[in-house]
């Protein structure tokens, strides 16, 4: 990427950082994320699969995901760097009733973007009359600034009112995005 693109980015991301509105910075948000996501193909892939993610929440490797995931078999971690810089995590889940994808979307080492997409199947997988397409999916897009929630989408598609929101969601994605930032 050029250069002046790059330090108008950077320049962009200071400025909404400093006083913009919240419209002004989920437009930057929507707008690295168009980025990251038209470039991927470019990006040095990392891919590390059946990572190993504890429910022991003394555990460095803990993962408030991986402890809601019933019946956790597997986790698999994709990393994206852009000049040695982390864009963007993939991380699936795949447990005995439900999958779940989580994409986290970093800038300068810092989330700022995270959808998740987790599917609840009514039967087991692993039973004889499992049905794939007997289930529910659930969306949610959540939007930081400096480590801040600033807006969250839920699966009906509705703005959640921060205000009402137990603070501690937003410790435990930040926690993740850090937890797979970090994985070797």
């Amino acid at each position: 990427m050029n250069k002046l693109i790059k330090i108008f980015l950077l320049l962009l991301f200071v400025f909404t950082h400093m006083g913009f509105s919240e419209s002004d910075r989920i437009g930057w948000i929507r707008g690295e994320f168009i980025r990251i996501n038209s470039s991927i193909e470019t990006f040095n892939k990392i891919s590390n699969p059946d990572i190993y993610l504890s429910r022991d929440k003394v555990s460095p490797e803990f993962s408030f995901e991986a402890y809601d995931i019933y019946g956790l078999a597997m986790a698999n971690l994709d990393r994206f760097y852009e000049s040695k810089k982390l864009k963007k995590a993939v991380v699936s889940f795949d447990s005995e009733r439900e999958d779940q994808t989580s994409e986290y979307y970093y800038f300068e080492d810092k989330v700022f973007f995270v959808f998740k997409v987790r599917t609840k199947y009514k039967k087991s997988k692993w039973s004889d009359n499992f049905n794939k397409n007997d289930k529910e999916v659930f969306e949610n897009r959540y939007y930081f600034s400096d480590n801040k929630l600033i807006k969250w989408i839920d699966s009906n598609k509705s703005i959640v009112n921060l205000e009402k929101v137990d603070k501690k969601i937003e410790k435990q994605i930040i926690s993740d995005s850090e937890l797979y930032r970090k994985i070797k």
